[in-house]
């Protein structure tokens, strides 16, 4: 709650400022908790409020994914109402723009990322992810073999 004290109170006396910064708006949240932070922030957008956000946090940042390939998806519609989101938790991309720093050397490195209308990969997310998707399926996999060898270790 400490976290978003911060932003509700920017937000209710509406300083006059014409944008917000917020930094790791997801930090100490559970991944429930930013998933709808990532919503809130969309709102935010869709109000007229221009927010630039950092990150390191995956679940807020595939949720803004989503939110975006949802707005020009095909089946929209169907998708938002099984989903439960609304019209004004949709993200156009056109009102996307993400970065990625990448320190090399003695220099960081500002990248862009591409957007597709699957959403925006980022590797240094998506990557440690799949590896760990991939460590979670050996152990299980691992564990299912245990379970399946004879008792007496004769195969």
């Amino acid at each position: 709650m400490a976290e978003l004290t911060p932003i509700v109170h920017f937000l209710k006396h509406k300083p006059g400022y014409r944008s917000i910064v917020i930094e790791e708006p997801e930090a100490h949240l559970h991944p429930k908790a930013q998933r709808l932070m990532a919503r809130a922030v969309v709102r935010l957008v869709n109000a007229g409020l221009p927010v630039i956000a950092t990150t390191h946090g995956d679940t807020l940042f595939q949720q803004l994914n989503n939110l975006a390939a949802l707005h020009a998806h095909p089946q929209r519609a169907a998708l938002m109402q099984r989903l439960g989101y609304v019209d004004d938790e949709l993200l156009a991309p056109e009102h996307v723009v993400a970065y990625q720093f990448r320190r090399e050397a003695a220099a960081t490195r500002v990248l862009p990322l591409e957007q597709t209308e699957l959403g925006i990969a980022v590797p240094t997310f998506n990557e440690p992810l799949a590896e760990l998707l991939d460590e979670v399926m050996l152990l299980q996999e691992a564990e299912d073999d245990e379970q399946e060898a004879p008792a007496d270790g004769n195969a």
